[in-house]
């Protein structure tokens, strides 16, 4: 089943993309429980082919228009159909827009040992500051309702800690729409859309990293590729190459993949996903949730 939760974010540090949820999560876990059992529910997580969507605009999925379009040019030299060429791989950018402005703060650092500021050193800070009128969400897809149901313990912890980085000066506010106190609401439209096992083209609506083993599995038709950089408080995560959110893939498995990564005796666990659904419920639907 396909579950939905709707969120409001003030601002954020990080890339509110999946494998940032599932690690927002996973830290949870290694807080509120002990080691044994934090690794234990992970894997109960896998196992039950739970999938985690990027935060999206709640009621609008991550494209603008798609369509198996051939580009065509009557130029008579290379170099103005290269131009043209040029002009309309612009023109068909998908939308990934979350409403977000990028702000940057002037900060200082503190001086560890002394507790004070450190003088005579500035830098500039960037965050992603949300529009508090908007509704954003994210889709979990899980056979097991008990790990939704410590996932939702886990993000009403996350309202209190918030999300990301930098939360002792605000960054990564986050309140959770319940209903009946529940965070996570079936969504069957959704469910309608999901593709488990096809061929077809589907919208990914996941940012998936490119492990070996996603690339094996999935046919990306139309993406865009970004790198994300980020660390842990004891260990510096190594940067990763994904596809955004919002891509056109093939695809004829929709499962969880999981890294470990090691280094000085720590280790962190980096996970990704595809989460397609149906292109041509989506046109049906307006592009609508």
């Amino acid at each position: 089943m396909i579950y939905r939760a709707d969120l409001k974010i003030k601002s954020s540090k990080v890339r509110l993309i999946s494998p940032v949820i599932f690690a927002n999560i996973a830290k949870i876990y290694f807080e509120i429980l002990d080691e044994k059992e934090a690794l234990l529910q992970i894997q109960k997580l896998l196992s039950s082919n739970t999938l985690i969507s990027d935060v999206l605009v709640s009621e609008r999925f991550p494209i603008n228009n798609i369509k198996a379009e051939k580009f065509e040019s009557s130029a008579p030299d290379i170099k103005t159909k290269r131009n043209h060429y040029r002009a309309w791989k612009k023109n068909k950018k998908l939308d990934y827009f979350l409403s977000e402005t990028e702000i940057m703060r002037r900060r200082i650092q503190i001086d560890r040992n002394t507790g004070a500021a450190r003088e005579k050193y500035l830098f500039n800070d960037i965050e992603q500051w949300y529009d508090k009128n908007t509704t954003y969400c994210f889709y979990v897809h899980t056979s097991d309702k008990k790990v939704l149901e410590l996932m939702e313990l886990a993000l009403k912890v996350m309202e209190f800690t918030g999300i990301g980085v930098d939360t002792t000066i605000g960054a990564g506010q986050i309140e959770f729409l319940k209903q009946d106190g529940k965070i996570f609401k079936e969504d069957y439209k959704i469910e309608e859309l999901f593709i488990r096992s096809s061929e077809n083209f589907a919208l990914n609506l996941a940012s998936t990293i490119l492990f070996e083993e996603v690339i094996k599995d999935i046919n990306f038709v139309r993406y865009r590729v970004e790198r994300y950089d980020g660390r842990s408080l004891e260990i510096v995560k190594p940067p990763y190459f994904y596809v955004e959110r919002g891509s056109v893939i093939r695809a004829n498995v929709a499962r969880p993949y999981l890294r470990e990564y090691s280094k000085n005796g720590k280790s962190i666990y980096i996970y990704t996903c595809i989460f397609p659904v149906a292109l041509d419920g989506l046109e049906k639907e307006g592009k609508k949730c």
